[in-house]
């Protein structure tokens, strides 16, 4: 979706280069060039988005040298930080400053202090000090997505969408150092104050960009998402440290896996990102316990990338599950031979390609699809086989699901490697002979969605965001004493003409959600849908949004 804000944005750096680069990109209109000092470099490890992330270590830093002012009237300067630590020779973790000979123009960044989150300014002789958002949580070596917004004469500071503390009367503007460079993770003049940790999607705009609570801001260092992430039930994308031990499915469901054997995240041998994950014998998998979001008992589309490198059983088993008399196996068949698709629902169903070979020691990416009665299998996007009659799968609980091997036994398994595996319920996605996708986004073409654990509000939509209004509240579940904040898609809908004008998740912690900038002259209903089906979607009608102020 367009930024309505593209006009006025001045910076935008992702720190999505190659690994080992020293010189990110700023994809904004105005191209400045960043210059690197010391040791500062784009390297893999934890970021917030991407397999990598701007590394500021011992006080090195970027600079941009440029005359004019971005910050003369609104602005807003934002971030995704991680903190190795508190900066132990000064409270300032300096994200981005500029300043003169006799000290600095403004000072953003984060202070071991409360902690808090701060931005400081001088003009000419005045002083002026906006120390904001004491008291609010923020942990160390956690990625937090910071921002500040002047707008008139009131600055707000603001910490994974919420707000954290505000000054008003901020009526000086910023001073213009002409000439001056701006300073990226240091402040130019002092080698006290740096950034201790890591950084991406900075990005300064000559605009308010927020009034109030909002969801962080979508990736801007990557592609065009997936049009169909709200139907993904399940997103392995086997990225992480070489070694590793952990995966975090990057569905909307966000589950953590159940690590069975010894799998683990390889770098030496990966299709996409950082690493893929390798199985080394036939105990090796990852699971997930029952859960009816991964009951394919509609259309569906399964996929993955494999590398095969010994021939294992006679069924090298990719995807499984089991639930009573429901069984699915999604396997390369008979040692390399055919792919097959086997479902059983009383009687036994295959689908494999009739000898067809699935070469070892390559990347070959899988899929099968099913619309109808009808079930297709391919391979490398061209089509393997077909079969109708196909029954519908209930998968009655319990249902476990494994990845690398069969999910009642460790006889049928996959001897190598294996990436980006998706399962997307309720559609087909290929129908006929198709392009295999590259790297996955975990993320809607449309949403907005932040990794940080302390707001998970991803914006799936936003139409007419450019108002005044804001409609919020809360989704709960009702219970005894108490009802227990949830997670859940909350859509939001003109009711003028109906329109879906937004959706975001709720923040999963307290079951807050927020729509900032609506039009304010319209009426509203807001929808919750409870993602597990089991209970009916809530719904509120007739909300006139409370204005920003």
């Amino acid at each position: 979706m367009a930024d309505i804000f593209e006009s006025s944005t001045v910076l935008r750096v992702s720190f999505n280069e190659a690994d080992g680069t020293t010189t990110p990109v700023d994809s904004s209109a105005l191209a400045n060039t960043l210059v690197p000092h010391d040791s500062v470099v784009i390297n893999t490890g934890t970021s917030a988005h991407y397999s990598v992330a701007g590394n500021f270590p011992n006080g090195s830093w970027y600079e941009i040298s440029k005359d004019a002012s971005w910050l003369a009237g609104d602005f807003t300067i934002e971030a995704w930080v991680i903190l190795d630590s508190w900066n132990t020779n000064d409270p300032y973790n300096v994200i981005l400053a500029r300043q003169d000979t006799g000290g600095f123009a403004f000072n953003f960044g984060l202070k071991a202090e409360g902690p808090q989150c701060y931005m400081e300014d001088v003009n000419g002789t005045s002083f002026h000090v906006d120390s904001l958002g004491a008291g609010f949580t923020f942990n160390l070596q956690q990625w937090h997505h910071v921002a500040v917004c002047r707008s008139g004469a009131t600055c707000r500071i603001f910490v994974d969408g919420v707000m954290t503390g505000t000054s008003t009367g901020t009526t000086l503007p910023i001073k213009n150092l002409g000439g001056q460079p701006y300073y990226i993770g240091r402040i130019g003049y002092s080698t006290l104050y740096f950034l201790n940790g890591r950084m991406c999607d900075l990005r300064v705009t000559s605009a308010a960009r927020y009034m109030g609570n909002f969801a962080p801001p979508a990736p801007f260092g990557l592609p065009d998402g997936d049009p169909l992430y709200a139907n993904v039930a399940l997103l392995l994308k086997f990225d992480g440290a070489d070694g590793a031990t952990s995966v975090v499915d990057q569905s909307p469901y966000a589950r953590t896996m159940t690590r069975v054997g010894t799998p683990a995240l390889k770098a030496n041998i990966r299709k996409f990102g950082t690493t893929s994950s390798y199985f080394s014998n036939s105990m090796d998998a990852w699971g997930t316990a029952t859960d009816t979001a991964l009951d394919l008992n509609t259309d569906f589309t399964l996929e993955a990338w494999v590398y095969q490198v010994a021939t294992g059983s006679s069924t090298n088993v990719i995807l499984s599950r089991r639930g009573g008399s429901n069984v699915f196996n999604f396997s390369v068949y008979s040692a390399g031979v055919a792919l097959e698709f086997w479902e059983q629902d009383g009687t036994y169903n295959l689908v494999a390609g009739a000898g067809t070979p699935v070469p070892m020691n390559q990347w070959v990416h899988v899929a099968v699809c099913r619309i109808g009665n009808t079930i297709k299998t391919y391979r490398n996007g061209a089509l393997e086989n077909t079969m109708t009659g196909a029954p519908v799968l209930s998968h009655g609980l319990p249902a476990d699901l494994a990845v690398g091997r069969d999910a009642s036994t460790n006889a049928y398994y996959f001897p190598g490697y294996i990436d980006d595996v998706r399962i997307t319920k309720g559609v087909s996605r290929y129908t006929g002979p198709f392009t295999p996708p590259d790297s996955l986004p975990y993320y809607s073409s449309l949403v907005l969605r932040p990794v940080s654990a302390n707001w998970f509000g991803q914006r799936l939509r936003r139409i007419g965001f450019d108002g005044n209004g804001r409609i919020s509240g809360t989704t709960k579940l009702k219970g005894t004493p108490a009802d227990t904040p949830v997670s859940e898609k909350v859509r939001l809908i003109r009711e003028k003409d109906g329109l879906v004008v937004g959706e975001v998740w709720s923040n999963p912690a307290t079951g807050e959600y927020a729509f900032d900038h609506v039009d304010s002259s319209y009426r509203y209903t807001v929808v919750s849908y409870d993602r597990t089906h089991g209970k009916r979607a809530v719904i509120a009608d007739n909300l006139t949004p409370e204005l920003i102020t």
